[in-house]
Formats: C-alpha cells, sequence, structure tokens
C-alpha cells in the first residue's frame, strides 16, 4: 500500500530528478507496491532491508542508494551528490538515516506528529501534496 497522494508525487518528481528507494521493508513487498501502483518504472534503484550492512538509523541504505545512482551516472560522484539529494521519511529512523548519509530531509507526519520529526527534518509536511520540485529545491536556498 502507497501513501494517499504518493503517485501523483512521485510522478511530479520523477520528472524533475533520478528517484531511489532506501527502505527497510523487503525487497519483494517493495516490489510488489510499486508494481500495483504502476510507479516501479520511475524508480532507478531500491535499497531494501538486509541489502546493507546497517539499517537505519545508520547512514547505510542512503549512502547505498546514493553510491546506485553516481554508478549509473545520474548524480555526481563524490559527496556533493548527497549534499544535493532529499529524502523524504516518515520516520525518526529514516530522518537520522537521511541525515547521517548527509541528505536534505523532508518529513511526513503519517506516522509522528510534526512536534516529534521538526529537529531533524528541513522541511515538515502533512502530506505528499505538498511536495513538489520546486518545494524541495526551496530547502538549498533556505526558503523551505
Amino acid at each position: 500500500m502507497v501513501f494517499p497522494n504518493a503517485g501523483a508525487c512521485v510522478l511530479r518528481l520523477a520528472d524533475a530528478a533520478p528517484l531511489a528507494i532506501a527502505s527497510g521493508a523487503l525487497r519483494p513487498e517493495i516490489e510488489l507496491v510499486l508494481e500495483a501502483a504502476g510507479l516501479r518504472a520511475c524508480f532507478h534503484d531500491i535499497v531494501a532491508a538486509g541489502e546493507t550492512p546497517r539499517s537505519k538509523p545508520a547512514p547505510d541504505p542512503y549512502a547505498h542508494a546514493i553510491a546506485l545512482l553516481q554508478d549509473r551516472g545520474l548524480v555526481p560522484g563524490g559527496d556533493e551528490a548527497a549534499r544535493g539529494s532529499v529524502a523524504i521519511e516518515d520516520s525518526r529512523w529514516g530522518l537520522a538515516s537521511a541525515r547521517a548519509a548527509g541528505l536534505r530531509a523532508v518529513a511526513i507526519t503519517t506516522s509522528y506528529p510534526a512536534s516529534a520529526l521538526v529537529d531533524a527534518a528541513d522541511l515538515v509536511v502533512a502530506s505528499l501534496d505538498e511536495i513538489d520540485p520546486a518545494r524541495l529545491m526551496a530547502i538549498f536556498d533556505g526558503h523551505a
């Protein structure tokens, strides 16, 4: 099952930037959900549970996702790729993982209230409808 409005959000973002998934779910589960939602083609890479030495909140899942995008030539090499990337997360562990890997982070309040996520995120939103490429770019300009 995907979050409400996830499909439209993914399509908006996939038109603007390469997308990858760094998840604590198992790969077959992720693939099944993405295929059912018609979104699999939007994601260049998936990093699933058990595919990195450590799970979230360690940086490994996000660091590996960035490395996979770098291997495809979709993002620059070196640390600048992480600094120019944004994670969308609904948990404190996911936000910690993204931050530890050097990414910016957007928190969505589907699992926790904003008060529990605000300290670890550049932006907190209540719905995926609030996320678009311009809003994500504003994070880098300090105007999120």
